[in-house]
């Protein structure tokens, strides 16, 4: 069990290398039982096109856990995720809505800012 952490970090620091496993099974890590395994998690999903941002990424970036709720909310920044924190902040919980919005204030387009 110990293994997830490191080989999801792993995963994570070379993207370019093309093995991280498509975006929704990096999710899954997000609500490991281990708090290490999901920040890893977080972290992995920094890289990857933004209309693939997994909406467990916005909760993750709500969590009580202040590593993942920073790994996630650099996640959403890193991948430009506009679409998914709006979609969070229409539909969202009042603490993912939160969290939608501290992520787009970070983003410098024009679609996060006329929202």
């Amino acid at each position: 069990p110990e293994l997830r952490a490191y080989a999801l970090r792993a995963l994570g620091d070379r993207p370019e290398l093309g093995l991280l496993p498509p975006a929704r099974e990096l999710a899954r890590h997000l609500v490991d039982p281990d708090p290490r395994v999901r920040v890893e998690a977080a972290v992995a999903l920094r890289s990857g096109p933004a209309e693939e941002t997994p909406p467990a990424l916005v909760a993750a970036a709500a969590d009580g856990d202040p590593r993942l709720a920073h790994a996630a909310q650099q996640a959403l920044r890193r991948r430009n995720a506009v679409a998914t924190c709006l979609d969070a902040v229409r539909s969202g919980t009042l603490a993912n809505g939160l969290a939608a919005l501290r992520a787009l204030s970070e983003m410098r387009t024009s679609t996060a800012v006329q929202g």
